[in-house]
């Protein structure tokens, strides 16, 4: 019975937690951080302020957490289209392709009130500590791309894993600025990726 009990509390509060992400997420759409409220989020999330604080102290630990949730979800997605046996060219075009289906669902979400607009100290080593752990997944794609030849031999993964996170990030804005099909993209961001990474005899 105990058992029982526990489970329905802790499922009542994982529901409870996603629906303050939602609201805090479309709170930041309309007003970006710089407007976002403890009371805003309460009254989009149709719970009372104390309520609110017994999950979270303030606002940046929220956003902090949402960034965790959507960072983890991201992976999620990876993990579910990227074969960590495939060539790593095709590995870093499901990437690419990933991104741009992200950034595609952050604009229809988010608007131009991104988390961006603002950022706190708190919610900016959140992203930076996320962050790290999508850049070893890259360093680890390109490190074994050098190894089964597809990649350029004198590639430092790790630096190119940086210059390649800073192209994906940019999409973000490029996604937001251009009207139509995001994954449109998809080819010439492709192909410039694969430019400067791919073994001569392997590039577009």
């Amino acid at each position: 019975m105990a058992e029982t009990w526990e489970h329905t509390v802790a499922e009542h509060r994982a529901s409870t937690r996603q629906r303050l992400f939602g609201a805090a997420m479309a709170v930041l759409a309309e007003h970006g951080m710089a407007g976002a409220t403890m009371t805003a989020i309460a009254e989009r999330a149709g719970v009372s302020r104390p309520t609110l604080y017994k999950y979270f102290p303030d606002v940046d630990h929220l956003v902090a957490a949402l960034a965790r949730e959507e960072f983890a979800s991201f992976r999620d997605e990876l993990d579910r289209i990227i074969d960590p046996d495939a060539p790593a060219v095709e590995q870093l075009e499901h990437l690419v392709v990933a991104h741009l289906r992200y950034f595609a669902a952050d604009r229809a979400r988010m608007g131009d009130g991104s988390l961006e607009a603002g950022m706190s100290p708190v919610v900016r080593a959140a992203v930076e500590e996320e962050l790290v752990e999508h850049h070893a997944r890259l360093v680890g794609i390109l490190a074994a791309g050098v190894a089964d030849g597809s990649l350029r031999p004198d590639l430092d993964p790790d630096l190119a894993a940086e210059l390649v996170q800073h192209v994906l990030g940019g999409m973000r804005h490029t996604v937001r600025r251009r009207a139509g099909d995001p994954l449109d993209l998809a080819p010439p961001v492709i192909q410039m990726v694969l430019s400067g990474l791919a073994a001569s005899d392997l590039r577009p």
